[in-house]
């Protein structure tokens, strides 16, 4: 390919120009007709994969049985009778107790929701609003399908600023009865203003350098399918195998006999009923030869595909899967270690919630978030040793083998030890 002809102009800059400064510029001229044969890797889903997944998932949970328990069950799990948040200082705790039980906001019953729209969604965004007047904050949901873009610090990808709601169509309030695609809008992150609107997004199941999280349908929406489909033709079979028709046969008949008893028994007779007719005609019930085998096997390779995705026991879900006490209880270690981290996770977001809420208000101070424990069996565990410690170190304190002091950071150790390893599932 030969080189494009250059001006009057380009020809004296380059003759004029620096030796560095023509090298740059024939160096430029060479690769402006190249390009990169790979392009850079994103590992973010396309936006159209991820409202497919979305809609999905949301499809799934309201029509799938195992995919609603795999939800549900999550959230019974993770929240039990609910979490409640405390902080340190009086005033505070009373605001706070305040803003969790508001009726704008009601935590007691939306803290199921917003875990809910996390375990489904993959991520929740917040929208909070505070009352200029009161300093009131109030919380609303909004469904992850509604944003379509999230813009960061250009200079830390984790460091989100602000989040483009997508426009919608629909009806413009305060504008009259017409109808358009309203404009979307962008939620900052945070405000110097209090009154301020802002959106916090919070994503679980997040790769490092992605934004959006994932739900956890995602992973097994595909085997949901093919065990829909695949119960859906037991089913049919299951009912064409009790299905039959007569097959009446009248010997030595002509074609106006047939058709004149043909029009006598149209209607086949009830089960049950006597059915009367001499040597020439026979009555034989026809039932299909589908030949459909037992296919016991393929359901459990279908639901244990969809348990290991859901990462629940078979026997979580209602189904004994041959498993003993010992075996159960076994099985339910890994399930129960991703369900305190799920719990960890959501205690982060309440605090964070709480934490701008009362700093809205002009209260700068930590919010720590209680829930009980998945492992009672544990906790029973732990307060048994505790009585026998606490019963062994009053001995040893009556015959003087330890002090006071001693005993006191004996039980203190052992108490601390035991609370450290009953939250990392030990």
């Amino acid at each position: 390919m030969s080189a494009p002809a250059l001006g009057l102009r380009h020809r004296l800059a380059r003759w004029l120009a620096p030796e560095s400064v023509r090298e740059a510029a024939e160096y430029q001229e060479d690769d402006a007709l190249w390009r990169p044969y790979s392009q850079p890797v994103s590992r973010e889903e396309p936006s159209t994969d991820l409202r497919g997944q979305l809609a999905a998932s949301d499809e799934a949970y309201r029509h799938h049985p195992l995919a609603h328990r795999t939800i549900e069950l999550t959230v019974d799990y993770i929240l039990g009778r609910g979490m409640s948040l405390h902080t340190g200082r009086r005033r505070a705790q009373e605001w706070l107790d305040l803003w969790w039980r508001h009726p704008e906001n009601h935590w007691q019953l939306r803290q199921f929701e917003l875990v809910r729209e996390l375990c489904l969604a993959g991520e929740v965004f917040v929208v909070l609003q505070t009352n200029p007047v009161d300093r009131m904050t109030r919380v609303r949901l909004m469904p992850a399908v509604m944003i379509d873009e999230i813009e960061t610090d250009p200079e830390d990808i984790e460091t989100e600023v602000r989040y483009h709601q997508a426009g919608q169509i629909g009806r413009q309030v305060g504008a009259g009865a017409e109808w358009g695609n309203l404009a979307g809008r962008w939620w900052p992150r945070a405000s110097d203003d209090p009154a301020e609107p802002v959106m916090r997004h919070y994503a679980i199941n997040r790769l490092p350098g992605t934004l959006r999280g994932q739900g956890d349908l995602v992973t097994i929406l595909p085997w949901l399918i093919r065990y829909k489909d695949w119960l859906t033709d037991r089913v049919r079979l299951n009912k064409y195998q009790q299905a039959f028709v007569f097959d009446v046969t009248l010997e030595g008949a002509d074609r106006r006999a047939l058709i004149a008893r043909r029009n006598e028994i149209a209607v086949a007779p009830d089960p049950g009923s006597i059915i009367v007719h001499n040597e020439r005609e026979k009555w034989q019930a026809v039932r299909p030869a589908l030949n459909a085998q037992s296919a016991e096997a393929d359901g459990m390779a279908l639901r244990l595909m969809i348990a290991a995705g859901a990462g629940f026991p078979l026997h979580f879900m209602g189904e004994a899967e041959n498993a003993n006490l010992a075996t159960a209880t076994a099985m339910e270690g890994p399930a129960l270690r991703r369900l305190e981290r799920r719990q960890l996770q959501v205690a982060a977001i309440l605090e964070d919630l709480a934490a701008h809420a009362l700093r809205r208000a002009g209260f700068d101070e930590p919010v720590r978030a209680e829930y009980a424990s998945l492992r009672t069996a544990d906790t029973a565990q732990v307060a048994s040793a505790a009585l026998a410690v606490t019963q062994a170190l009053a001995t040893a304190r009556q015959s003087g083998w330890v002090s006071d002091e001693e005993a006191r950071e004996i039980l203190a150790r052992f108490l601390g030890e035991q609370a450290a390893g009953q939250t990392l599932g030990e």
